[in-house]
């Protein structure tokens, strides 16, 4: 018992005393073991090339150490890195294709964090490089592609879906819809779902973000919004809006406002030949970027 108590107290201590690298959290580091051993490659490497005497080499390996551990990897240190590791080294060469085996796919990782995701547009939370490095991860790695929204597989699930010809407008897909709308100039269709992304952490407390679209028939417009959660304690939760857009064109089967911050694409329900049954796209807004799906009832009032 003394000796297990012993340990507990010695790994307690060590978890003060061990240094964690700039950026990096102490519950969660960027990469996390794979990175960690990437770090430690590299520097055996400064150390190789520090013995051989080539001083470029030895200046290249800390810039690369360096990345690892800040989590930003330029175009050109990768490129560097790739054309350096095709090298037929003449000595040591196992040694060196353990190294780079171990770096090359972290620096790879870490390259594609060092730019925002194109769907971002310009990035409205300032300069990405800015950003610390776990928002920057978040948002590559914590944000679904829009791939990732669109079932296409196993055609007979309730949530199959195909990419829609038309726009909003084929939501009235039966002589009695059309009708219907024709004699009531409120008529409209409306979708709604969840956004799978993240709120500007400024915003503390602000949770579940959720978008909504409204198409006028008698318009051809829309408007859309989205709107988040804060728990006011006692189970009380309110929501609250966010950002809005109006004057929405519909009319084809993709759209995006003039700035590319809200962009969507129609997708059709397979079975049951649902038209224009879900919106799949991005959101960029200084308040909140990521991806959502909304889904409207089959009826579209």
């Amino acid at each position: 018992m003394k000796r297990l108590l012993t340990t507990v107290v010695c790994i307690i201590a060590l978890a003060f005393v061990i240094p964690v690298p700039d950026g990096f959290s102490a519950r969660e580091k960027p990469g996390d073991r794979k990175v960690q051993r990437a770090q430690r490659a590299a520097e055996k490497a400064i150390s190789y090339w520090t013995k051989k005497g080539e001083a470029s080499k030895v200046e290249r390996w800390t810039e690369i150490s360096e990345a690892i551990e800040s989590g930003y990897v330029s175009d050109e240190l990768l490129q560097w890195a790739t054309n350096e590791s095709r090298k037929d080294y003449a000595t040591d060469r196992r040694r060196m294709e353990k190294l780079w085996t171990k770096i090359g796919r972290t620096l790879r990782r870490l390259h594609e964090l060092s730019s925002p995701p194109s769907w971002m547009g310009n990035d409205p939370w300032g300069p990405w490089d800015d950003l610390p490095f776990e928002m920057r991860r978040s948002v590559h790695h914590g944000i679904p592609s829009l791939n990732d929204l669109v079932v296409t597989s196993h055609e007979n699930s309730s949530s199959y879906m195909t990419a829609s010809a038309d726009g909003a407008g084929n939501v009235l897909d039966s002589e009695s819809l059309r009708n219907w709308a024709a004699g009531n100039p409120n008529a409209s269709a409306t979708w709604t779902g969840k956004v799978r992304g993240i709120i500007n952490p400024k915003h503390t407390g602000w949770s579940d973000p959720r978008i909504s679209f409204r198409y006028t028939f008698s318009t051809e417009k829309a408007v859309a919004g989205i709107s988040y959660a804060v728990d006011h304690g006692n189970d009380v939760s309110k929501r609250y809006t966010l950002d809005t857009w109006s004057n929405l064109d519909f009319s084809e089967s993709e759209f995006s406002t003039w700035s590319g911050d809200l962009t969507g694409k129609f997708y059709d329900k397979a079975p049951g030949n649902v038209p224009n049954a879900y919106i799949i796209g991005t959101v960029s807004r200084p308040h909140i970027v990521g991806t959502y799906r909304a889904q409207r009832p089959d009826d579209p009032r």
